[in-house]
């Protein structure tokens, strides 16, 4: 959170400011989070807990988070499916406002309940000190960010997204429908 505070993903809410990343410079800022993508606090699925020695992210297996192969900066790399992070993956993490990276000790699949996709104005999010792009599905994080531009616009008017609601949003829901042909090219 913006004054330092940790919260659990399924405690943030809409206009709550989170840390995220400047994906042009890699620096760790503030912004706001202005809907939800998805948001199930019932539904369950299996999700894959990936652990660094400082850091436990748990994520469902194609949302994006910023790892890498080797020990890239963080300006040269594009978030990456979790499904994809290996035990010689590095990932990106905040190291006290900057961006650092942690070599990857464990990847396992475990069982979770809900489903929680805040959305940022920047479209990336830090989570449990892990840098991770806020979209999943689709492997281009710029294409996704790009495709959810309309929402950004959007959300200055009052009421106009109502994304305070259970389940996958309705304008995420139309863009999965409408890629769903073209979807395993991004795959």
């Amino acid at each position: 959170m913006e004054n330092g505070e940790h919260k659990q993903i399924k405690d943030i809410k809409i206009g709550d400011r989170v840390q995220v990343i400047d994906t042009y410079s890699g620096k760790i800022t503030t912004d706001t989070v202005f809907m939800f993508l998805d948001r199930d606090t019932v539904a369950e699925s299996f999700f894959y807990e990936i652990r660094t020695v400082d850091h436990k992210l748990i994520v469902t297996p194609r949302h994006l988070v910023y790892a890498s192969r080797d020990k890239q900066t963080f300006t040269n790399i594009q978030p990456i499916y979790a499904k994809d992070i290996t035990e010689n993956s590095y990932l990106h993490i905040d190291n006290n406002g900057t961006i650092s990276h942690q070599k990857v000790l464990s990847k396992r699949r475990v069982w979770k309940r809900g489903f929680y996709a805040p959305l940022t104005y920047a479209g990336t999010i830090i989570v449990n000190g892990v840098a991770a792009s806020c979209y999943s599905l689709l492997s281009v994080h710029d294409l996704a960010h790009w495709a959810m531009y309309p929402m950004r616009i959007l959300s200055s008017v009052p009421g106009m997204i109502n994304s305070d609601v259970n389940g996958i949003h309705w304008y995420a829901n139309i863009l999965y429908e409408i890629l769903w042909p073209v979807l395993p090219m991004f795959s």
